[in-house]
């Protein structure tokens, strides 16, 4: 993907987040890799980043009745960074 700039990527990222609420097809995609599904907004992540984040969701969502139910995006604090928040729920 071409160099981004950080409200570029940041509203790819909103757009992502609406996908993940609202459409089941997006919602699976997002789950079978997500790390792909962040590349794709034009974030960038580390090998070690994108393995932690597909080895997180897959672990959440191996549990009975788990769900996710959305994602959160804000500033980290540094001046080129963005922290995404992935929620996932379970039912007992």
């Amino acid at each position: 993907m071409a160099d981004l700039t950080k409200a570029q990527v940041k509203k790819n990222l909103v757009d992502l987040q609406k996908r993940i609420e609202t459409n089941p097809r997006a919602r699976a995609s997002f789950l079978k890799d997500p790390a792909a599904a962040l590349g794709r907004t034009g974030l960038a992540l580390s090998a070690e980043r994108a393995r932690a984040i597909n080895t997180f969701v897959e672990k959440q969502t191996q549990t009975p009745g788990a769900r996710v139910s959305g994602a959160a995006i804000r500033p980290s604090g540094a001046a080129n960074e963005v922290e995404v928040t992935v929620s996932v729920g379970v039912k007992f």
